[in-house]
Parts: structure tokens; sequence; C-alpha cells
């Protein structure tokens, strides 16, 4: 139950004028009803849906619309809502697609019509349904009432289209906020149909109904529901115990650089157990490739990337990705100093490589670390290794040049070349610390596994080494994450 802070329902309405109006008063009259009208707020997004992508018959094609009802949602959520609630029947056939979209809960109309006719009307076994054709195809009600314990009824085709869709759609229905005459004297007519036939119960599946039910049922006393007065109770009920339907998001700063950003991004593509594109992961990214070089300002003292860093992490955080993952070596040497202004996490991928070599290779006994100037300066990779027993080596002054070379030369990988020169010279300084005892090595640059593949059996200077690429391992984590 959430706690006592005042509840703000956001109404997507723009229908019809009368149906946002009917529904706002209905929730009204249910917070007087369930004694607690001072805890709730209602706010109505209006906005009349065009008349050429507002058509009921079976083949309507509902992509306007939905858009139209995604961005009235996005309004309110702009304007503080808590719960959404949608009083249209046609909205309910996608709902499920809009509850995935966003980030705050719907109520749903339909689940609040099943409780209280399990609840209110236990021996109801056969109900009559008033919907449009749309609707009626798309088999919305038979979605929430099971053949097993309800038998639904619908108008025949004639009733249907000459007293249903009439008295609904035509220039002076309902729809058109004529309440009277032959409107209503149509709809009276449906539901004798629909009694004739057997029905128990009569439900309204169109929200214009709703202003009209107490005309009814003075008329002819129908055993009919209003739908919309149903919908504002089960809102108040039921509110606390709807959470939003939402993916989980992996979010990446990206740019630096915008190889390594692709690469990671590739990684967790080829890391997910997936079947079809809808079973793959959402990633959120903010790539900003603005973002000041990590390593010159370690090593120069050149502008400071840790605000721009921060700022892609908060955007990240307030598009609610879950996790961060950055797939800059360097940029590890800012995580803790950002993640303590941070809500959610960051992956330390730095932390992984060498778990990872904990579990794994733990025998190797010396790894070597091939890596910017700047991350070795900083010894983000030596403090992670101090609490193992694993040495860790790095190349000599030299060769430490060949991979700066390999890097950021003018033809290093990051200006996009990624065979000949700059492959080459890694392959000087791998060949450096292999003869040196390494018999794994670290590709401590996300660009450098552009150059040279993760390999368990890479022979290098006569040796059968292993090669780690830290950007495989932090996309094996985050797709370990998201699944777990």
């Amino acid at each position: 139950m959430q706690d006592r802070k005042k509840i703000t329902f956001g109404i997507a309405s723009g229908f019809s004028p009368l149906v946002g109006a009917d529904l706002f008063l209905n929730r009204v009259k249910s917070a007087f009803v369930n004694n607690d009208p001072h805890h709730f707020n209602v706010i109505v997004e209006e906005q009349q849906l065009p008349e050429e992508y507002s058509q009921r018959d079976s083949d309507h094609k509902p992509g306007e619309r939905k858009l139209h009802i995604y961005d009235m949602i996005q309004q309110l959520v702009s304007r503080k809502a808590d719960y959404i609630m949608l009083n249209c029947f046609i909205s309910h056939t996608f709902i499920d697609e809009l509850a995935e979209a966003i980030n705050i809960p719907i109520i749903n109309m339909m689940e609040g019509l099943k409780y209280c006719i399990q609840s209110k009307y236990p021996k109801v076994k056969k109900i009559g349904i008033l919907t449009s054709d749309y609707v009626k195809k798309k088999k919305l009600f038979e979605k929430y009432f099971d053949a097993q314990d309800y038998e639904l009824v619908y108008p025949d085709p004639n009733i249907q289209a000459d007293c249903l869709m009439e008295a609904m759609y035509r220039s002076e229905g309902i729809k058109a906020d004529h309440l009277s005459g032959k409107a209503i004297e149509n709809l009276e007519t449906a539901c004798e149909h629909l009694v004739s036939r057997g029905a128990d119960l009569i439900i309204p599946g169109f929200n214009q109904t709703s202003p009209v039910c107490d005309v009814l049922l003075k008329k002819k006393h129908f055993n009919l529901i209003d739908s919309s007065r149903v919908y504002a109770d089960w809102a108040i009920q039921s509110y606390s115990q709807v959470s939003a339907i939402r993916q989980r998001r992996i979010g990446i700063i990206g740019g630096i650089g915008p190889l390594a950003t692709v690469d990671l991004m590739e990684k967790i593509i080829n890391n997910t157990p997936a079947d079809k594109d809808q079973e793959h992961l959402k990633m959120i990214v903010e790539h900003n490739p603005q973002i000041p070089d990590r390593t010159a300002h370690l090593l120069e003292d050149k502008e400071d990337p840790i605000i721009p860093l921060y700022s892609c992490a908060k955007k990240l955080e307030q598009r609610e990705a879950d996790f961060i993952a950055i797939p800059c070596n360097t940029a590890h040497a800012f995580v803790n100093r950002i993640q303590r202004h941070l809500s959610i996490p960051i992956i330390n991928m730095i932390e992984e490589v060498v778990k990872c070599i904990g579990d794994k290779y733990s025998r190797a006994g010396t790894v070597g670390l091939l890596a910017t100037s700047g991350t070795i300066q900083t010894k983000i990779y030596h403090s992670a290794f101090e609490k193992t027993d694993i040495q860790l080596i790095v190349p000599d002054e030299t060769h430490q040049e060949l991979v700066m070379q390999a890097i950021y030369g003018e033809n290093g990988v990051k200006a996009g070349i990624t065979l000949g020169e700059p492959k080459d010279k890694l392959l000087q300084a791998a060949s450096f610390l292999v003869r040196q005892g390494a018999r794994v090595l670290i590709l401590g640059c996300t660009e450098l596994p552009l150059l040279l593949a993760e390999n368990e059996k890479y022979v290098i200077a006569g040796k059968e080494i292993v090669i780690l690429d830290p950007t495989n391992i932090l996309a094996r984590k985050c797709v370990q994450l998201m699944l777990t």
C-alpha cells in the first residue's frame, strides 16, 4: 500500500467531451463513497481524436489512435500523474502495448468490469454485450470473460447495424452528445433484443453510453451496469495493487569512443540467448563523442571529463535505465566519484575482468595489461588485482608507446583503422609481455578488441596464451543482470 501522499489519476480523454467529464464525475463520487475524497487528485488530458481516425467498424485501423493516446499519456506523465485511466474500449484492445511503452501503471477497465460481475452478480452466466464492430472483432470481452464461466451474447447483425451503431455514431447519435430522442430509442431496442436472447446482464461496451445509463435504467429497468462508474470504483479499490509493466533497460554511456560503443552493443546482442528480434534486450545509449579525452586529462591535466560523464549517467538514470555500462577502461578512473551521486549502479568493468580471471585463469600467475597510459597511470587495474595472488605487468616505455600509437596514432584504431599498422604495433607490445611471463593478456582499452579478438588459445612469441576482451566480459555481465 502506498503512503498517504495524494494520488493523482490521469484521465486520457478526447473521445467525447461528455465521456471525460462523466469519468471525472464518477471518480469524484467514488472517492466520497470510499470516505476519502481528499486523498486523490484527478487531471484530464483532453485532445479530440480527428474524426477520420475514429471509425468503429470492423475494418478500423487503430494506428493513429494508438499514437494519439500515447501522446496524451505522456502529457499526463509530464503532469505528474501516478496512474492512467482510459475510459475507451477500443484503447483496451491494445492496452498491453501502451503499458509496455510507458513507465506508470494503467488501470484496466476490463479487469474492473470482471471483478464487479464476479462480486456483485455471482449468479450471472449469460452477459449481453453492446459494443462496436471493431471491439467485437478483436474479442476484447472474450479475453476477460472465460467461455467456461460466461456466455457472451451480441446483437444480431441487423440490430447491431441499424440500432446500436446508428445510436452511437450517426450525426444525431450519442457520440455527437445527443442524449435523447432516436439515439436512446435505438439503444433501448438493442437492450431489449439482448434480453430476449436470454442475457441476464448487459454491459455497455462503448465509453459514450455511461451518460445515458440512468435514462435506460429508469425507462425499462434493464439489468445494466454503468461501465464508467464501475471503472471509477475499481480505480479507487485497486490502484495500490497495480504496477507498471516495464522492460528492464541497459544504460550505456557511449561515444568514448564511438566504435567501442557499437562494439559493446554488438557483443550484448551476440551474448543474448534470443531466437527472434523481440527476445533481445532493450538498450538506452547516451552517445556523446564530445566527452573530453580521459587519458589527456589524466596525463596532461587537460579538460576534465567528469561533468559530461556524470551528465550522461544522470540522463540514463532519468530514462530509468536499471544499470549503466561504460565501454571505456580509462573512464573507470572516474566511476567511484560518479557512483556516489547515482541511484542506479554502474557496472565496474575493471572489477568484472579481475573476477573473470580469478574464476577461470587463477593459475596463470602473471597477467599482462595492454591499455592507455592514462589507465596504467591511474592504476585502476593494479588496485583491483591487489586483492588477488595474481601479478599484473605492463609494457616498458618503448612498448607502451607502441600501444599508444596503435590507439591514438594517425593510423590508429581511433582513426577507424583496424588492420595493418595499428595491429602490428599492438602485437609487438603483446609479445613483449608474453616474453616477460604473461599467460593472460587484458585488452584494457575498449578499442583494442577491434584489432585483436578475444581468444583462449592465441599463439604469440611461441606461447599459447589467453586474450581477454573486457568489453565482452562487460557485455556478458549486462546480459546476466538483465536475465536474472
